[in-house]
């Protein structure tokens, strides 16, 4: 993972969580494991510095490493610029 030249490095200044999901296996069939990132946050007076796109970095290839078949996110404006596109598939049931 690319760490940036700051004052930073070294000093957690942002974090990231994801919760790995798998579906029912299906014989004949690759896994069906994947993960939802939860939460990206870095600290304001350290954003626009790369640090989220380098979490991103680093789930990407873990996710990648573990054999995952996808990865999903609540989108940001800044999730686009990072790879990720919209996923009109989903559906939701509010229960309050």
């Amino acid at each position: 993972m690319r760490v940036p030249r700051s004052a930073w490095a070294g000093i957690p200044v942002g974090m990231a969580n994801a919760a790995i999901f798998e579906r029912m296996p299906v014989p004949g069939t690759g896994s069906g494991r994947w993960i939802y990132v939860a939460n990206v946050f870095v600290l304001p007076e350290h954003r626009r510095q790369g640090i989220a796109a380098d979490l991103m970095s680093a789930i990407t290839q873990w996710a990648r490493a573990e054999g995952m078949v996808r990865i999903v996110l609540a989108p940001s404006e800044m999730s686009i610029p990072i790879g990720f596109r919209p996923a009109h598939a989903l559906m939701r049931l509010d229960l309050v």
